[in-house]
Formats: structure tokens, C-alpha cells, sequence
């Protein structure tokens, strides 16, 4: 694997989890000290702003740095490999 294939991946979960586990740790984070688990409908409205966050910054994501590298990828595989030095 190329460095800067691992980069765009780790780059990508990055991006994924901050969207996604922000919402969710901000949403439980309201019943941290009551000792109770949230009703049933509250996980719904938690768990559906963790995906909306996850799926906006892996949109942002993929709209920026893939197009980026795409185009990088494209330039360095169709270069012609220079000669050894003599």
C-alpha cells in the first residue's frame, strides 16, 4: 500500500468519526450523571444526528481530498519511469 493511499484512508475514518461520534457522545452525554439509560425514541434522534454527522463529513471528505487524489494518482501512475543514473 502507498503512503498516500494509507493517509486518504486514515484521513477518511478520521473524518468519519469525528462526524459520527460527536453527536453521539454529546447526545448520551445528557443522561451521564442521571444513572438512567435514554427512552427508546431518544436513541432514535441520537443515533440518526450521528449519521447525519458521519455522512456530512465523509461527503466533505470525499468531495475534497479523494478528487485530490484521484488526480494525483492519475499524474504519478502515467509518468514514464526515468532511467537509472550512470
Amino acid at each position: 500500500m502507498k503512503q498516500e493511499t494509507a493517509v486518504l484512508i486514515a484521513k477518511g475514518v478520521c473524518y468519519a468519526g469525528i462526524g459520527g461520534l460527536t453527536p453521539l457522545a454529546t447526545g448520551l452525554g445528557q443522561w451521564a450523571n442521571e444513572g438512567l439509560w435514554p427512552p427508546g425514541i431518544n436513541w432514535v434522534v441520537i443515533l440518526a444526528g450521528a449519521a447525519v454527522g458521519m455522512c456530512t463529513q465523509v461527503l466533505s471528505f470525499l468531495s475534497q481530498s479523494y478528487g485530490n487524489y484521484k488526480i494525483e494518482m492519475k499524474s504519478n501512475g502515467s509518468a514514464p519511469t526515468p532511467p537509472p543514473p550512470t
